[in-house]
């Protein structure tokens, strides 16, 4: 059966939680798309982002969330768009944003 990506991120989550090493968070932006029908299932955890550019007005599909690890059983929301022929997914992780922040937005 397959897991969304809000159970991905989930499981994720608490094996790093449960790691033996020590504190461990990091961030993932978990997307599974279904080629048929263009319908995208994604969940964020952490410092990701990610849009949509394409035939249709840009669209916004991760606001960062909480990091996977820093909370027990945390559950992460999963949600669907659809992403019609010709888009472009662009996702990135806050590496990114520090960088265009710092480079274009002086």
């Amino acid at each position: 059966m397959k897991k969304s990506p809000g159970e991905i991120l989930h499981a994720v989550n608490n094996t790093l939680w449960n790691c033996p090493l020590g504190d461990q968070i990091g961030s993932l932006f978990s997307l599974q798309v279904e080629p048929e029908t263009g319908i995208a299932n994604w969940a964020n955890g952490g410092q990701t982002g990610a849009i949509i550019i394409g035939s249709a007005a840009e669209a916004n599909m991760a606001d960062p969330g909480s990091p996977l690890g820093a909370c027990e059983d945390e559950w992460f929301e999963s949600r669907q768009r659809i992403l019609l022929p010709n888009s472009t997914l662009f996702a990135f992780t806050d590496g990114f944003r520090q960088l265009f922040k710092s480079k274009f937005r002086q």
